[in-house]
């Protein structure tokens, strides 16, 4: 016999009083709890549909109507409830199972697990403003906005789906600006950043999104990237004006931030603006980031195959990096040493990388005695072969 048979055979023989005894006398129940008649016969209809989902192997619609039955004579107990929702809903009785739970919720308006059920079957149905407005229930009765994360983010897919982007935004701004949260909430807005990129194709809706990347990012290599997201969705959205500032907003956040030089360099390249990019290299020298400014110069350079001037361009930018007292990162010493070695300019290559080989010293610790060579100190501190690094 299965646990499920056993468990509700214990039921019916609950229900029936234990079959032919007669059972002593006993006060009645106390206020507040349900008629002994009434409470029997929810029993012995809910033993009724574990029995017929026992003998089916799954909840059937005989089952749910036991359920459904015990439900109503019993409406404060919880399993009746929930399996008569489910196996009507498994049956396509979608109606049915709205009309239970919506009785549900105007008998016991202050429960929780009533108003997160009809936000479910709701949002299953496509009704999606209803959806919302039931999390949105179940965010004020829950309280605190930690217990209350999962309903937020409810509200906030059902107000999407229902087109009300500005409320989903203020709540998506106020959940990830809330502390003690876990980190798949913080993730939300760079989700719904790719669903109206990649998905729905409708970038100028993730506009406001990626805005919250933007406003909440924790340091100015996450900001950057966030910016030139924010280029990206402006770009599909059809505004290439606007996408170039925030690239270069990108590049003001932080000056080798390579993905957004790469997008203006794609974008001058795609206008073929040769002249643009002339006048963006010639003004490298006096440019207030002059590496950012360079990067973007060399890659659409390197998009028009002139790669002498792309290298130039990455010089300019170190030239007048160091003239303003600004120390390139070693990403863009790479670069320019890559670029070097790719022309065969051994001399300019051979410099650059001597300035990465102390700038890793520098991180690495002091020079070893007795070993010969900086490439092999570096290389033998990171457990590599001694020889050349990089190139």
């Amino acid at each position: 016999m299965t646990a499920a048979r056993l468990t509700a055979c214990v039921l019916v023989m609950l229900s029936a009083g234990c079959g032919s005894l007669s059972p002593p006398r006993r006060p009645l129940p106390p206020p507040g709890l349900p008629e002994d008649g009434a409470f029997t016969s929810a029993l012995a209809h809910y033993a009724a549909g574990l029995l017929l989902e026992a003998d089916s192997g799954r909840v059937s619609s005989a089952a749910g109507d036991a359920y459904a039955q015990a439900h109503q004579l019993d409406p404060d107990s919880e399993p009746p409830f929930s399996l008569a929702v489910i196996s009507l809903m498994e049956g396509g009785r979608t109606n049915e199972a709205l009309a239970l739970i919506k009785a549900q919720v105007r008998r016991q308006p202050n429960s929780v697990d009533a108003w997160l059920a009809l936000g479910q079957i709701t949002e299953v149905s496509e009704d999606y403003p209803q959806a919302a407005d039931a999390y949105a229930r179940v965010r004020a009765l829950r309280g605190s906005a930690e217990a209350a994360a999962g309903a937020t983010l409810g509200e906030i897919r059902n107000r999407f789906k229902a087109g009300q982007d500005r409320t989903a935004v203020r709540l998506l701004r106020q959940l990830v600006t809330t502390t003690n949260l876990p980190p798949v909430v913080a993730r939300a807005p760079a989700l719904w950043a790719r669903h109206f990129l990649l998905e729905t194709k409708t970038p100028e809706r993730a506009l406001p999104v990626i805005q919250i990347m933007v406003d909440t990012a924790s340091d100015a290599n996450e900001q950057a990237a966030a910016m030139t997201l924010y280029g990206d969705a402006l770009c599909r959205a059809g505004s290439t004006n606007q996408a170039l500032r925030a690239y270069w907003h990108a590049l003001e956040t932080q000056p080798d931030a390579g993905s957004a030089a790469q997008r203006i360099g794609m974008v001058l390249y795609e206008q073929a603006d040769t002249n643009g990019v002339t006048r963006l290299s010639a003004s490298i020298p006096k440019a207030q980031q002059p590496l950012g400014q360079a990067l973007a110069a060399s890659f659409a350079w390197t998009l028009f195959d002139q790669p002498e001037a792309a290298a130039d361009a990455l010089l300019a930018g170190r030239d007048a990096a160091r003239h303003a007292d600004i120390w390139p990162s070693e990403s863009y010493y790479l670069l320019l040493g890559a670029t070097l070695d790719d022309l065969e300019r051994d001399d300019q290559a051979t410099a650059v990388v001597h300035v990465i080989d102390q700038s890793i010293l520098r991180r690495l610790g002091p020079f070893v005695p007795g070993v010969v060579g900086h490439d092999h100190v570096v290389l033998g501190k990171l457990g590599i072969p001694g020889g050349p690094i990089f190139f």
